[in-house]
């Protein structure tokens, strides 16, 4: 699972692309106080884990083909 992968990146700082595993970090510039930190905090997003867990197993493909189903998933059959 890509969040076993960000447990790695933690100590990291580097958050990555949309789609890397390490948007499932959560980085808080802020200490318990509230008062602004000058460094920053870095955790596993639990939330995002949950919100993205929903969708594992499940694939996508999005197109502006005006083919049928049949036609525009058959070079993706090998990936479901």
């Amino acid at each position: 699972m890509q969040f076993v992968r960000s447990e790695d990146s933690l100590p990291h700082g580097a958050l990555g692309r949309p789609n890397y595993a390490k948007r499932y970090i959560r980085s808080e510039y802020f200490t318990a106080d509230g008062e602004l930190a000058g460094k920053a905090s870095y955790s596993l997003d639990q939330e995002m884990i949950e919100q993205e867990s929903r969708y594992d197993g499940s694939h996508a493909v999005c197109t502006d083909l005006e083919a049928g189903a049949p036609e525009i998933i058959r070079p993706y059959q090998k990936h479901f």
